[in-house]
């Protein structure tokens, strides 16, 4: 048989073989643009568990894989787990961002050491992705045991109706997409194949290439455009993702762990076509709200993204339980990763930052510049709790009630107003909120070239 006889033959029988994986893959990728790397490797045997290659999105070269669950319930040997490593390895020495849909139960049993070993060098090569090039997984199926724990590895999970994602090998613990979502294994929630791709996209238009590359979107608003329904606002209970939305280029916002703690919001945001990190944290700070936090901080600052902290907290969330699941070390992480973040971090107090809320999310040594609504309150604690450090003064007035709300309203005019933090040098102006938009956007313009150390490839700890 001649090569081009033998080629024939391949194609002929590939053709007859399973196609979710091309199917999965398709939905993605511009049409006629996926080119498959490697796609006669395993062509002898029932199937390939993996199809690999590099396509277009939006006009974005793309390394992409998707494993193919009709064959052998998509298990993975060492030959697979070799593709996927040096697709990796391209994608980082390239610069380009690597997406990934999983369907998988793991790893390829009768292979033993050498299938494991296989899951070994593509975490290796995910870890050396991190904080080099975007890494998105789509969960389109179960990914249990160890087709869980290199999903993980990746920057961005997108978990499908259906799917589950449990470090359980028989996938019956926590595996449910809810399950994922709620506990940070997965960031985004797809109802089914086109949402999936739309959420890709989205995703994509706010990411940077690489971390030598500027994230740029394709939004574009007037950058003196006022905002005044958060005047009214102000005036009442604040929204967090009303606030962002207003603030941003034509309310251009994409919320991540959104199911995960609702004390804090965070997500990625275009402001004058730039794309940067956004975290709100309304209230007392939970375990996992501190921890998503941290994680977008972190992430920013690998990929020189400038990061706006929105504030209205007194503090963290202080139980026996939050301190059991870790409240302080998450606390402080995030502390530390806005401290050290390369790149611009700017807070804007919306109505309260007191205590420890002050100290970790818009106090000097966590970012570069610090604007505070006319009307907040800054201080190291709220002024009930300052008051009720004289309350044998109070007992013996004729009215304490009275007295002690008087004294409250004194201390926190006198002590804790924006124009009093502005005095001592503690945050930068007070603003209206109407201007918010204008003066982040202008302030994240003169921050533009700062840059920390190192400046370029910093690994992206997971969520």
């Amino acid at each position: 048989m001649s090569e081009q006889e033998e080629l024939r033959a391949l194609a002929l029988l590939r053709s007859q073989k399973p196609q979710g994986a091309l199917r999965s893959i398709y939905s993605l990728v511009e049409p006629q643009s996926f080119v498959e790397l490697e796609a006669y490797c395993g062509a002898d045997a029932s199937g390939e568990g993996l199809c690999a290659g590099y396509a277009v999105i939006e006009g974005r070269s793309v390394f992409i894989y998707a494993h193919e669950h009709d064959v052998l319930k998509g298990a993975l040997g060492i030959n697979q787990a070799r593709k996927l490593e040096r697709l990796i390895e391209k994608a980082v020495s390239t610069g380009t961002p690597v997406i990934g849909v999983i369907n998988s139960n793991g790893a390829l049993l009768n292979e033993g050491l050498c299938a494991a070993e296989g899951y070994g060098l593509i975490i290796k090569s995910a870890a050396k992705a991190s904080g080099r090039i975007p890494h998105i997984v789509i969960i389109d199926g179960p990914a249990a045991g160890t087709g869980a724990l290199y999903a993980q590895c990746a920057d961005f999970v997108i978990i499908k109706k259906g799917a589950s994602l449990s470090a359980a090998a028989s996938g019956s613990i926590g595996a449910d997409a809810q399950s994922a979502l709620k506990w940070g294994a997965a960031a985004l929630y797809a109802e089914d194949d086109a949402q999936a791709a739309a959420l890709t996209h989205e995703l994509l238009g706010f990411l940077p290439d690489n971390s030598r590359s500027l994230a740029e979107t394709l939004y574009c608003d007037d950058i003196n455009r006022l905002c005044p329904e958060l005047e009214e606002m102000a005036a009442g209970e604040l929204d967090a993702r009303g606030i962002i939305r207003s603030i941003a280029d034509n309310g251009a916002f994409m919320e991540l762990y959104a199911q995960t703690a609702e004390d804090s919001v965070t997500g990625l945001i275009s402001l004058d076509g730039m794309s940067a990190g956004v975290i709100a944290c309304f209230g007392r700070i939970s375990v996992m709200g501190a921890r998503k936090a941290k994680w977008l901080a972190e992430f920013c600052g690998a990929y020189k993204m400038p990061v706006v902290v929105l504030v209205d907290s007194e503090g963290f969330k202080i139980s026996a339980e939050d301190e059991a699941d870790g409240l302080l070390g998450y606390a402080s992480g995030l502390a530390m990763a806005l401290a050290s973040c390369p790149s611009p971090v700017l807070s804007v107090i919306c109505k309260k930052a007191v205590g420890s809320a002050y100290i970790t999310l818009a106090g000097r040594g966590s970012a570069d510049i610090v604007y505070a609504w006319a009307g907040a309150q800054i201080g190291l604690m709220t002024p009930q709790a300052q008051i009720a450090m004289h309350a044998q003064a109070l007992k013996d007035s004729d009215e304490p009630l009275a007295e002690r709300k008087k004294l409250e309203e004194q201390f926190a005019l006198e002590h804790m107003s924006a124009i009093s933090a502005a005095k001592g040098g503690f945050i930068d102006q007070p603003i209206e909120p109407g201007y918010t938009r204008m003066h982040i956007i202008g302030a994240l313009n003169a921050l533009a070239g700062k840059h920390g150390e190192p400046p370029f490839e910093r690994r992206v700890p997971r969520f």
